[in-house]
């Protein structure tokens, strides 16, 4: 358990047993932690203000109230099925591109983030701000995107393929007009799913 710990500007690098390692509280300002799995891993309340984290496996991970700004860059970081809560990853660097697949959000903001080619199939996204970020190539394929913020987002060539879209507002979004939307189902403000 790493619960408190203040590893500011620490390095660590290929660790491949850290199942249900805990982070919580955890001061990780400027460190760079790369080629890590930690999966089932907890990081409620930690501090990742310009972390760089890359190649990371964190399935199944909890992150919940944890401190990002816009110096924090996640590359290559696959949060599949993880529980994501209360937590803003606005203007955060998430190229890779990030996994976050059968992901469960609340109160969660990507507002500003980069992420293109993200991989957010069958995500629980339900009122997520996605406001301003960078979606191209992006895969929302089945995932529940009710009441999500899409205002200002790129999302050219992303698929919404099958996507619950009832409330989700795109209005102003670039790049509708090539992203995929056979299958998608809602009532969606600033794109007609008829034509």
């Amino acid at each position: 358990s790493f619960r408190g710990a203040r590893l500011v500007g620490a390095v660590v690098k290929f660790v491949t047993s850290g199942e249900r390692s805990v982070f919580d509280g955890a001061d990780l300002r400027r460190a760079q932690v790369t080629d890590c799995t930690f999966p089932n891993s907890s990081w409620a309340g930690a501090d990742l203000r310009a972390a760089a984290m890359e190649d990371m496996r964190l399935h199944g991970a909890l992150v919940s109230e944890t401190r990002l700004d816009s110096s924090s860059r996640l590359i290559d970081v696959r949060l599949r099925d993880a529980t994501i809560r209360h937590t803003s990853f606005a203007g955060v660097n998430l190229q890779g591109p990030c996994d976050l697949s059968n992901a469960s959000m609340v109160n969660v903001s990507f507002r500003g983030a980069n992420m293109p080619e993200a991989r957010l199939a069958r995500a629980d996204a339900r009122g997520v701000d996605f406001s301003e970020a960078q979606l191209v190539l992006a895969d929302f394929s089945g995932a529940s995107l009710q009441g999500a913020v899409f205002r200002g987002a790129e999302v050219t060539d992303a698929r919404f393929t099958s996507a619950q879209l009832d409330a989700t507002d795109f209005r102003g979004a670039l790049g509708k007009d090539k992203a995929s939307w056979k299958g998608a189902s809602g009532l969606p403000f600033g794109v007609d799913l008829r034509v």
